[in-house]
């Protein structure tokens, strides 16, 4: 793992709220006896040898996620109104405090062989065919992206899964195989929260695509701009796949006042979205960049894969504000180090954004 990713947990004084609940990670590591177990993960790494089990690297910065994770939850019930302390706020904070199995579940045995697979440089294109062909659904996926406008070449539509694979690539696969787990896990219909959920999942779809237009400028590959840009917000997925599994388990639905559920979705979904990385084994960067995407407070140290996230997440919403991403602002308060210029013009190209122009210094 690159010493980057665990510097981003200490040395520097938190600007938020919860300023005393960042335990720098070198610390949270050597004083945690044992690792967060991986609920699930163990029964399919004995049941598949493409599985694999996290790296102690992984390991070790889950365990900084888990800290900041309790020290925003006891932030978020210490400010708790007498309307909180009387709904179902506690009952939710101890559960997704748990993070077991049914917090973050593992996804289906056939995308992680596949994801495994894919990041195998031993693995052949026959192994990726033999799993495609094995799940009807995932197969639908592929053949739907091989014949978008993004990679569809010619007049004849792509209808077998070689010919797929090799029209979209390993990176597309990624990108297909994280899309469809996800729509399968966590987009669940039916609860009071489905209307915010709905507006979530739509403003991760419309993320990834910016994401992968701004690839170029931070040095990422498209495909893995465009996966990273659609799971940023993944911890916020987390938290309403739970209030339905809560909903269903004490079949009524879970009270949570407004005010209260969107900043525990706030203050919670980067290093829940960061720890579920980690366990879908999308590798240390992925979850590193999805657990400080907002950069508040930026990382110590330059990380361009954050720095897209950042950028890609307020360009989605100054488009649909319909007002101009202001480039200048989200450079000085995210102290992005990318270059700017062609940030901006890879962004003028977007259809419907606007990049507002940078401000003139006043004479002295």
């Amino acid at each position: 793992m690159d010493r980057r990713f665990g510097r981003w947990f200490g040395g520097r004084t938190r600007r938020n709220a919860d300023a005393d609940t960042a335990t720098p990670l070198r610390e949270a590591a050597a004083s945690a006896p044992e690792a967060v177990p991986v609920a699930g993960h163990a029964q399919a790494a004995a049941t598949d040898p493409t599985v694999r089990a996290m790296s102690p690297e992984e390991l070790q910065l889950q365990t900084g996620f888990v800290r900041i994770l309790d020290g925003r939850c006891d932030v978020l019930l210490r400010a708790a109104t007498a309307e909180t302390r009387q709904s179902d706020a506690q009952l939710v904070m101890d559960c997704l405090r748990k993070l077991d199995g049914t917090v973050i579940r593992q996804p289906p045995l056939a995308a992680q062989r596949a994801l495994a697979v894919i990041r195998n440089p031993m693995s052949s294109a026959q192994q990726l065919v033999a799993i495609f062909e094995q799940d009807p659904a995932l197969t639908e996926a592929l053949l739907r992206m091989a014949n978008s406008s993004f990679y569809h070449r010619g007049s004849e539509p792509v209808v077998s899964i070689p010919q797929a694979i090799k029209s979209v690539g390993v990176r597309g696969i990624e990108s297909i195989v994280t899309t469809h787990m996800i729509e399968g896990m966590l987009c669940r219909p039916g609860s009071a929260y489905s209307m915010l959920l709905g507006k979530v999942w739509g403003h991760m779809m419309r993320t990834a695509p910016i994401a992968r237009s701004l690839a170029p400028a931070f040095g990422a590959a498209p495909e893995t701009a465009f996966t990273v840009g659609l799971l940023h917000d993944v911890g916020k997925l987390l938290v309403f796949d739970y209030l339905s599994q809560l909903r269903a388990r004490h079949m009524r639905e879970i009270r949570l006042p407004e005010r209260f559920l969107l900043d525990m979705l706030n203050r919670l979904h980067e290093p829940l979205g960061g720890i579920a990385a980690l366990r879908w084994k999308l590798g240390a960067s992925v979850a590193q960049s999805i657990a400080c995407h907002h950069h508040e407070p930026p990382p110590e140290a330059a990380d361009l894969l954050s720095e897209l996230l950042c950028v890609s997440e307020r360009a989605e919403h100054a488009s649909q504000r319909a007002v101009a991403v202001d480039l200048e602002r989200i450079w000085r308060e995210g102290e992005c180090t990318a270059d700017r210029t062609h940030v901006a013009g890879l962004l003028a190209e977007y259809p419907g954004i606007t990049v507002a122009q940078p401000r003139t210094k006043r004479a002295a």
